[in-house]
């Protein structure tokens, strides 16, 4: 198992598992916490990004050069970027 991705499950708690994968569209059962453009974390080393939450299972862009296999876990890596308002960022493009 990749270090990283056992730090990503242990801060998530969750962990899904790649269902389906048509090209670089992957099917992901069991993160139900996931939200719109999230990375999410692959067993591989690899990342990808939310792109459609679903009923059965959350589609992911797979970011890989070699195809992500069937069967593999995938987790939430942590918290997105939150950057709060105010004036500093008027006007700037982030």
């Amino acid at each position: 198992m990749n270090k990283d991705f056992a730090h990503y499950l242990s801060q998530s708690g969750e962990v899904g598992f790649v269902r389906r994968v048509i090209a670089s569209l992957v099917y992901v059962e069991g993160l139900p916490s996931a939200q719109t453009e999230e990375l999410i974390a692959f067993e591989s080393g690899e990342f990808g990004q939310v792109l459609a939450l679903n009923k059965d299972a959350v589609e992911i862009l797979s970011f890989a050069r070699t195809p992500i296999k069937v069967g593999i876990r995938a987790a939430r890596p942590g918290p997105t970027a939150q950057i709060p308002p105010g004036e500093a960022l008027i006007g700037t493009t982030l």
